[in-house]
């Protein structure tokens, strides 16, 4: 149940935050895992939702915790961390995710239970989740690609700005009283 409220809470705060490139692709997988959550309460398969939640938060703590070393400007802390994120990451949703959860729902499961009726839908959003791993999982090897090669992370490839509009290239916010010369004329 808190883990259901927690996707919850995401999916309304995720209006309330910066607008990335995966807004729906986020949105998608916010309602998905809150619909399996749900349907396993309800349909008594609560090992499906316990292996969902284990699944999708085992690498989610590495990721934010990496956001605030960066936010606080200790790069090696981070790129540690981002490391370890990307290992769990591929690990738990591109091997055991598929490997086993989507192969024991999509094969064993009926073999084991016989036919239930939840099966169909359970199926579908554990297949889109798969789907939606993949494409993440492109994001996350473009960065640790740009991280090798060019030794550094400029900024999230999801969004076109991690700026918000009152900060200006430096990442100082702009102030009303902050002039600039150019060409000597002074512009507000």
């Amino acid at each position: 149940m808190v883990e259901a409220s927690f996707y919850t809470s995401l999916i309304c705060s995720q209006f309330m935050d910066v607008r990335r490139k995966d807004f729906w692709p986020m949105f998608i997988h916010h309602n998905a895992t809150v619909v399996l959550i749900v349907m396993s309460y309800i349909t008594n398969h609560v090992r499906i939702g316990c292996l969902i939640i284990l699944v999708h938060d085992s690498a989610d703590y590495l990721l934010e915790a990496a956001k605030v070393f960066n936010y606080g400007r200790l790069q090696r802390i981070c790129d540690v961390l981002f490391a370890l994120f990307a290992i769990i990451f591929y690990v738990s949703r591109l091997v055991i995710y598929p490997g086993w959860i989507l192969n024991t729902v999509a094969f064993e499961a009926r073999e084991i239970c016989g036919h239930f009726n939840s099966w169909y839908p359970f199926i579908t959003l554990l297949s889109l989740l798969q789907v939606l791993h993949l494409f993440w999982a492109f994001f996350v090897g473009r960065v640790v690609y740009s991280s090798l090669v060019e030794g550094k992370v400029d900024r999230d490839s999801r969004s076109d700005s991690e700026e918000s509009a009152d900060e200006d290239s430096d990442g100082k916010e702009a102030r009303p009283d902050d002039k600039v010369v150019q060409n000597g004329k002074k512009k507000l």
